[in-house]
C-alpha cells in the first residue's frame, strides 16, 4: 500500500513540475526567439513540398532572390510528387489544358510522402520548412514538431502585423498557436444568372446574401427552376456540380468541424447529420438540380471518341445554370463584364469539378455561410517551421521574405491565390485590371485612364469586401478526405445505405485520428 502511495506522490510531483516547466517555457519562448533572431544569417535550409507543378518554380525563384540578398545562405527546394500529364486541345479561339492523373497513383504517392516526412520528423530530422499541402500539420503541432510562429511574429521587430490580412492568419490558428503561415488565400463565391430569375427572385436572393446556403438558394429558385424546365429538352440546372462527392464536399465545407473536429479529435459522422447530407446530394440529383455525375470522362473522350472534342467543351461553355460556385480568380472577368468592358477574355473555370457555363448574365451574390456564420478560406501556400531545424533563424527569414511585397506582388509568383500582404494585393489589383494576368512581359502598370481607375477600384473593393467576411479555415486531412471519398462512393453507386456509410466512416476516422 505504501508503495502505491509513494508512486502516486511521485506522479503528482512530476505533474506539478511539468505544469511549472510549461508555464516557465511559455514565458521564455519569445525571449529565446529574440536571441535566435539576433544571429547572423548563414548556412542553408531545405524547403520541402509535395506538388512540383504548383510550388517548385515559385520557391526556386524566391530562393534565388533571397540568396542574392543574403550572400552565404543557401535555400534548397525539394519536391516529391511527379509532374502530372497535361493534355491540351485547341480551336480558333482558345486552348484548353486538362491535368490528368490516376487517383490510385496519386493516393500512393501522397501516402509515401507523408510517411517519409513523418519518419524524418519523429527521428529528430526533416526539412527546415514544410509546405503544408498534404501534410497533417495538426498532428505535428500536437507532437511539438512545429514552431509556434506567433512567438516569431511577436519577437521580430521588423514584422508588422498590420501589413497582412490578419483575419486570414488568425483563422488558421490551431489551439491558440500559429503553426501555419499562409502566403496566400483563396475563396469561392456564389454568382447567379440574372436572365433566369422570375418575379421578386433577385430581391429575395439579395436579402439572403449575408447567410447563403445551397438549400436556401434552391428553395428561392424552385418555382423559377420548374418554369424554365417545363418544356425544355435542354435542362437548366440549379448548379453545374455533379451529384456525387464533389457536391458533398461543397456542402460540408463551411461546417466541416461539426462532422470532424480535428482539434478535439471528435468524429460526429454517425449522429444522422452526415447521412442526411448524403441523402440531400442524391435528392438534388434526382430533382435535376445537379448533373447526374462528373463530366471529366466526357471531356477527355467526347461524344465522338476524339480526345478533347471541342464541340463538347463548347456545349459545356454554353450551358445555363441558376447558380455557379466560382473562385476569386473569376472576379476580374465579373467586374469587367458588369462594367460592360469588352476584354476578349473568356473564363473557363475548373472549380468544384468542371463548372463552366454561360456567364454573360452572371452577377455576384456573396459567400456561402455555415450554420454559425462560417465563411471558409482556402490556401495554396502555407508553411510551418520544423522544431528540429538547426537553422530556425534562416527558416524564419526566408518565410518572412516569402511574405514580402516584393515576392507577393509578382503575378508570376502569386498566380493562383490572393496575397496576404496588403500592399502586394493592392498592387496586383492594378496589374490584374491593366494587363493580361500572369503575362510577365505586360505586367508593368502604366498610367491609367479614368475608366481603368474605376475598374481597379471596383475590383479591389470587391476583393476586399468579400475577404473581410472570411473567418473560417476548415482543418482537413488528405488521408481522411480519401477515406470519405472511397466510402461515400458506395452510397452513390447504390451498394450501401447512407447510414451504413456513416457508421463505417465513424469507425475508420476515429481510429485514424487516435493513432
Amino acid at each position: 500500500m505504501m508503495e502505491v502511495v509513494m508512486k502516486k506522490r511521485i506522479a503528482l510531483s512530476c505533474i506539478f513540475v511539468l505544469i511549472f516547466s510549461l508555464a516557465g517555457c511559455g514565458q521564455s519562448k519569445v525571449a529565446s526567439v529574440e536571441q535566435l533572431l539576433e544571429e547572423e544569417l548563414s548556412g542553408e535550409i531545405t524547403v520541402s513540398c509535395y506538388d512540383p507543378m504548383i510550388y517548385k518554380d515559385f520557391f526556386e525563384k524566391a530562393a534565388k532572390g533571397f540568396e542574392e540578398k543574403h550572400p552565404g545562405t543557401k535555400i534548397n527546394v525539394e519536391t516529391f510528387g511527379k509532374m502530372p500529364e497535361i493534355k491540351t486541345s485547341e480551336d480558333s479561339n482558345s486552348t484548353i489544358a486538362i491535368v490528368m492523373g490516376s487517383d490510385e497513383d496519386n493516393s500512393q504517392q501522397t501516402a509515401d510522402y507523408i510517411g517519409k516526412i513523418n519518419t524524418e520528423l519523429m527521428g529528430g530530422g526533416g526539412p527546415d520548412l514544410l509546405v503544408m499541402d498534404i501534410l497533417p500539420f495538426y498532428k505535428y503541432a500536437d507532437s511539438g514538431l512545429l514552431e509556434n510562429l506567433q512567438n516569431y511574429m511577436d519577437a521580430d521587430k521588423d514584422f508588422a502585423k498590420e501589413d497582412y490580412r490578419s483575419n486570414i492568419i488568425e483563422a488558421m490558428k490551431y489551439k491558440g498557436g500559429q503553426y501555419l503561415m499562409p502566403l496566400d488565400y483563396r475563396f469561392d463565391y456564389i454568382a447567379y444568372d440574372s436572365s433566369l430569375l422570375h418575379g421578386d427572385d433577385e430581391s429575395r436572393l439579395k436579402a439572403a446574401a449575408d447567410k447563403i446556403s445551397y438549400h436556401e438558394l434552391f428553395q428561392i429558385e424552385k418555382d423559377s427552376f420548374l418554369q424554365e424546365n417545363s418544356d425544355s429538352s435542354d435542362p437548366v440546372r440549379m448548379l453545374g456540380m455533379p451529384a456525387d462527392q464533389v457536391m458533398l464536399e461543397e456542402l460540408m465545407r463551411c461546417d466541416y468541424n461539426e462532422y470532424i473536429d480535428f482539434e478535439n479529435r471528435k468524429v460526429n459522422l454517425n449522429d444522422g447529420r452526415f447521412a442526411s447530407l448524403l441523402e440531400s446530394v442524391k435528392q438534388y440529383g434526382a430533382d435535376g438540380y445537379l448533373r447526374p455525375g462528373t463530366s471529366a470522362d466526357q471531356l477527355e473522350t467526347g461524344d465522338s471518341g476524339v480526345p478533347f472534342d471541342m464541340s463538347v467543351i463548347e456545349k459545356m461553355r454554353n450551358e445555363k445554370f441558376f447558380f455557379k460556385s466560382k473562385s476569386n480568380n473569376s472576379l476580374r472577368e465579373e467586374v469587367l463584364r458588369e462594367e460592360r468592358v469588352k476584354d476578349g477574355f473568356q473564363s473557363f473555370s475548373f472549380g468544384g469539378g468542371i463548372t463552366p457555363g454561360d456567364e454573360q448574365n452572371d452577377k455576384i451574390l456573396g459567400l456561402l455561410s455555415g450554420h454559425n456564420g462560417n465563411k471558409s478560406i482556402q490556401y495554396f501556400n502555407a508553411l510551418g517551421i520544423n522544431s528540429n531545424s538547426s537553422n530556425k533563424a534562416l527558416a524564419w527569414a526566408f518565410l518572412k521574405y516569402l511574405l514580402s511585397e516584393e515576392i507577393q506582388s509578382d503575378p508570376q509568383m502569386m498566380i493562383i491565390g490572393l496575397p496576404v500582404n496588403n500592399a502586394a494585393r493592392e498592387e496586383l489589383a492594378l496589374k490584374i485590371i491593366t494587363s493580361n494576368y500572369g503575362n510577365e512581359a505586360s505586367s508593368e502598370a502604366k498610367s491609367l485612364t479614368a475608366e481603368q481607375e474605376k475598374l481597379v477600384k471596383r475590383y479591389a473593393d470587391t476583393v476586399e469586401s468579400l475577404s473581410d467576411a472570411l473567418n473560417y479555415w476548415p482543418i482537413q486531412d488528405d488521408t481522411v478526405k480519401e477515406m470519405i471519398h472511397k466510402e461515400t462512393s458506395r452510397f452513390f453507386d447504390g451498394s450501401s445505405s447512407s447510414g451504413e456509410v456513416a457508421e463505417a466512416l465513424q469507425k475508420k476516422v476515429e481510429l485514424y485520428l487516435n493513432e
